[in-house]
């Protein structure tokens, strides 16, 4: 297993910029997953990286030795497509041991009649079938083991595409958007298999999904990427619970983040609309205050707070989201998570009062990264008493 590393690397068609001097670094054993919008340069970036793509500046690094002027073949890596791209005229096992027979055998070897006379031959054949075996019992296809392609559902199909990836035990494993084909139970479950096939296996990850909740759930590292560049790297809880740029911030989460525009009073003191926060920031100019949809609570009665009208609510079972829509027409819609009791009663049209939970905000400066802040040392408005 290796490390991966990215240098400033930059890649054009026509006279679009579809990566824009690209740095990241994979450490051995991580599984990093690329997320981002359709569109953003992360399956470019993988297919350079496999040598299926040549950038126009930088250097792909792969267990620190330079692989830029290499055959993807050449690279010590295994990709897994969306498509799965296996031979539908060969069986489970034979899909499996294809990258070890082309690898191992001369192309004379590689006939059945010649391979049967030649000691040379049978001896690898016989351990490349070991390999087969060892990897079909990792990933439970023993009982399809002689089936083709078209007699496998989508997730035994793609389990077949991983295992051809596995059995060359290669540097680094690269896989681009494996489940968009699959129906929703079925991304659940395979969700579960990679994320496990990981840990058994210790390898290098790198995972391309326009998905967050893939990433989310599946990496031990996650870079987001918008406009061919890479905004943040960090790991999951750290990517939601502290993004660095506010389009971090609206991409990760479902429901989507509230973001309301904010002003700093000459005390430091940040303010909202609607809201007078107990929060200091030293940054100036236009400010965005984030809130994510749990950090939102119906204020009490004698509470201050942000005043808003019922547009609708989503009631998921365990948790119920409201829709709103605030007074201020500076704040806009809204989106709250609330508890099912909560939100009973709500019909559209009633009239609410959210409140922030305490520490659960966060800052945006002009530029659209995070700001620091820090508590208030005094009340932010006399008679006020909610507080970010």
């Amino acid at each position: 297993m290796a490390s991966l590393e990215i240098s400033a690397v930059s890649k054009r068609y026509a006279a679009s910029a579809v990566l824009r001097n690209v740095s990241l670094s994979v450490p051995d054993g991580a599984f990093l997953t690329l997320v981002g919008p359709s569109g953003c340069g992360k399956s470019t970036l993988l297919r350079i990286v496999s040598g299926l793509e040549l950038q126009e500046a930088g250097e792909v690094r792969i267990g620190g030795q330079p692989v830029s002027h290499l055959r993807p073949s050449q690279r010590d890596i295994a990709m897994v497509f969306q498509s799965y791209a296996l031979y539908p005229h060969m069986t489970v096992e034979q899909n499996i041991a294809i990258p070890l027979i082309l690898r191992r055998l001369r192309l004379h070897e590689r006939l059945p009649m010649v391979a049967r006379l030649l000691p040379r031959a049978r001896a690898e054949l016989a351990a490349i079938r070991t390999e087969v075996d060892r990897v079909i019992a990792i990933l439970g296809l023993e009982t399809l083991r002689h089936r083709r392609p078209a007699e496998l559902s989508g997730g035994q199909r793609q389990r077949v595409a991983v295992g051809r990836a596995m059995v060359r035990r290669p540097a680094v494993f690269l896989m681009d958007e494996p489940l968009s084909n699959l129906d929703a139970k079925l991304r659940v479950h395979m969700r579960s298999e990679i994320a496990g096939l990981h840990r058994r296996l210790g390898a290098t990850f790198v995972y391309v999904t326009h998905d967050q909740v893939e990433a989310m759930t599946m990496s031990t590292l996650v870079a987001v990427m918008m406009e061919g560049e890479i905004l943040q790297v960090a790991p999951p809880a750290e990517i939601y619970a502290a993004p660095a740029d506010v389009r971090v911030a609206e991409f990760i989460g479902s429901p989507k983040i509230n973001v309301l525009p904010a002003t700093r009073r000459a005390d430091g003191v940040l303010e909202a609309p609607g809201l007078s926060c107990a929060l200091r920031v030293e940054a100036a100019g236009a400010l965005r205050l984030g809130v994510r949809p749990e950090a939102f609570r119906l204020a009490a009665p004698d509470e201050a707070g942000l005043a808003a009208r019922v547009v609708s609510t989503e009631h998921t079972g365990p948790e119920a989201y409201l829709h709103a829509l605030a007074e201020d027409p500076q704040a806009g819609p809204l989106i709250a998570r609330l508890a099912p009791a909560e939100a009973a009663g709500l019909a559209p049209g009633a009239q609410v009062t959210l409140r922030i939970a305490p520490g659960a905000a966060l800052v945006f400066g002009a530029d659209g990264r995070r700001v620091e802040t820090r508590a208030a040392t005094a009340p932010a408005t006399a008679g006020v008493r909610h507080a970010v």
